[in-house]
């Protein structure tokens, strides 16, 4: 699994674990090396499309009156996988923390090198929490989609650069120095990695 490392004497758990992080080892020189899975491209279908073809239970989820084709916040499709990344990946009662996680999601994705689609970024594998594709979404998730609509159309949190890509549980440190934390919230704390200089 692509996890962040920890020190031997605090082992990771499995809520740690789940965070999206990248796989980081130091290699014989002394030099960090990074390997990440890249989920394959997606297609993109044009809303109606999408609306016809999705199959009911792929978005399943516990408010399904929410769904809808509305084409100003794009794909049914695209609204579900970034309000399961959010509602999976950050504390539920942290709208900030919720914002955090879907602007990571949306810097992915214009990145390109973790799918092409909303979907394709959340569904990549072991980046985001076990079963985060799957697992069924529980309670009241209306004001989630309000935000994933906002996120789709444009909204990002004003703490994250565009290079701010990743994020780990709060709490937890790691030695690496291209690590560059920016925010805490919802309980993970956000960083980008900056580009390290050979001598």
């Amino acid at each position: 699994m692509g996890f962040a490392p920890s020190s031997p004497s605090e082992p990771v758990s499995a809520e740690a674990k789940s965070s999206l992080t990248a796989e980081v080892e130091a290699s014989a020189d002394g030099v960090v090396t990074e390997e990440y899975a890249e989920a394959p491209p997606g297609n993109a279908i044009p809303i109606l499309e999408a609306v016809s073809k999705i199959p009911a239970a792929a978005i399943e989820v516990a408010s399904a009156p929410f769904i809808t084709d509305d084409p100003v916040v794009g794909s049914v499709r695209d609204r579900e996988c970034l309000m399961r990344a959010m509602y999976f990946e950050s504390n539920r009662s942290s709208r900030d923390g919720q914002l955090a996680v879907g602007t990571v999601v949306m810097h992915r994705l214009a990145a390109g090198n973790w799918g092409k689609s909303v979907c394709g970024v959340v569904g990549a594998p072991r980046q985001f929490a076990p079963g985060v594709m799957s697992r069924r979404l529980q309670g009241d998730t209306t004001d989630l989609a309000s935000l994933a609509d906002a996120i789709l159309a444009g909204k990002r949190h004003p703490t994250l650069g565009k290079n701010v890509m990743y994020f780990h549980q709060a709490g937890l440190k790691f030695p690496y120095r291209n690590m560059k934390y920016v925010l805490v919230a919802g309980g993970n704390t956000f960083y980008y990695k900056a580009s390290r200089r050979r001598g």
